[in-house]
């Protein structure tokens, strides 16, 4: 992974809002719930509660839109901004 990725994937956090695509096609999203320690690997909850364990080395784009949270909008990964990142 090259490092601007690796940061953008470093900086994801618990209640990140985030959507999953591939080939700009919309797979799945949900909320960051967990990570690891190192951050490499993330644990997202969808809609109906299923929790799905994604790797920073897994092939997807993704889209950061909030955080359940708090606001950071110096944070958010927008895909129309050509900010779209696949990991």
């Amino acid at each position: 992974m090259n490092s601007s990725r690796t940061a953008k994937w470093l900086s994801l956090a618990q209640g990140d809002v985030i959507t999953f695509s591939r080939r700009g096609l919309t797979l799945w999203g949900g909320v960051i719930d967990d990570r690891t320690e190192d951050g490499h690997i993330i644990w997202v909850t969808d809609e109906v509660g299923t929790r799905r364990l994604v790797h920073s080395q897994d092939e997807y784009d993704f889209a950061v839109t909030g955080n359940v949270y708090f606001q950071r909008d110096s944070r958010v990964i927008d895909p129309r901004a050509g900010e779209a990142l696949t990991c």
